[in-house]
Order: structure tokens, then C-alpha cells, then sequence
């Protein structure tokens, strides 16, 4: 058997070269294969890892990788957190389940509310989030293809940004925008 250890490794940027772990196996309740997942970092330079088999958001010192906390709690009644996280323009850390997509406080880790739900124009399931450029919420549907746009503010159904079901798209995961940079 092979015992699969999770942690969250640091490459040099430039070279990619690999320089530590960042994040220790199995750290600050990092259990079970496939975790860590998703992660992001905050406004206040922390590290916010989705950890699917345990149900949180696990939160680790940006300078030194230190578990701080478990910054959102799985609870009853919820969907359990595990897909993409981000923090959005208002502050708030917007999570993905595969039934929804939830908002948190950015500050605190608590529960606001469900920002899209499972079936919110024909979401069938989510893993990656992302806001765009444009301030609204676009969702991956890994179940029937495509990428949904979501109202940034309000989290109503905008469009299909990229069609469900047609095209080269299979469940996609992970959404990326370019940045054009003028240096």
C-alpha cells in the first residue's frame, strides 16, 4: 500500500525549483487522500487550504506555513466545504461544495449564507470559483461541462459564460483569467 501524506510544498517562482515544505503532512488536520485540494491566499497574507475529507477550510501563517486554525468548521445542515475557495471584492471567502457555492466572513469564518445554489441556473455541480475581472462569480460545472456567470453582488444567474455540454469542455475544475500587466 501506498500511504498518501498530504502537505503543500513551495517552488521557487522562477526557476520552479522545489524549495520546502510549506505546509507539513498531514498538518492542522490535513487528512486522507485527496486533500489539500484547493487554496488560496487572503487579504491578511495567510494561506487557506480546502481540506475535503475533513470538511473545513484550514487557515496557515503566510510566513511560516504554521497551521493558526480551522477557519471554517464543517456543520450540520451545510454543505460540506472541499471545491474552490476565494475571497471576493466584498471581503467574504466564497467556497465551493458540490451543491453550492457559500460565503463566509472574511474575518471571522462564519457562515453568511448559500451565495449559489445546486440548480441556480442548471448548476448541476462546482469545483472552481473564481471572480473575474468584470466583478461576477464564474463556476465550473464539473458534472454537465462549462463555466456559469453569477452576479458578483447578488449571486443571481447571469449566463452561460461557456456553454454547458457542447465544445471541448469536460468537467472542468480550475478557471483562470489573464492578466495583461504593463510594465
Amino acid at each position: 500500500t501506498v500511504d498518501v501524506q498530504p502537505a503543500v510544498g513551495r517552488n521557487d517562482g522562477r526557476s520552479s525549483a522545489f524549495l520546502d515544505v510549506f505546509v507539513a503532512a498531514n498538518g492542522g488536520g490535513m487528512v486522507g487522500a485527496p486533500d489539500p485540494q484547493h487554496f488560496t491566499w487572503g487579504p491578511d497574507g495567510h494561506l487557506y487550504v480546502a481540506a475535503p475529507a475533513s470538511g473545513k477550510v484550514l487557515r496557515f501563517d503566510g510566513s511560516t506555513g504554521d497551521f493558526v486554525d480551522v477557519f471554517v468548521a464543517n456543520e450540520t445542515g451545510r454543505p460540506s466545504v472541499g471545491g474552490g475557495l476565494v475571497f471576493g471584492p466584498d471581503g467574504a471567502l466564497y467556497v465551493a461544495s458540490t451543491a453550492a457555492v457559500m460565503r463566509f466572513d472574511g474575518r471571522t469564518g462564519a457562515y453568511i449564507d448559500t451565495f449559489v445554489s445546486l440548480g441556480s441556473g442548471g448548476l448541476a455541480g462546482t469545483v472552481g470559483i473564481l471572480f473575474g475581472p468584470d466583478g461576477n462569480l464564474y463556476v465550473s460545472d464539473f458534472v454537465v461541462g462549462g463555466v456559469l456567470r453569477y452576479d458578483g453582488r447578488s449571486g443571481a444567474f447571469i449566463d452561460e459564460f461557456i456553454p454547458r455540454g457542447r465544445g471541448p469542455i469536460s468537467g472542468p475544475r480550475t478557471i483562470a483569467f489573464k492578466l495583461k500587466l504593463d510594465l
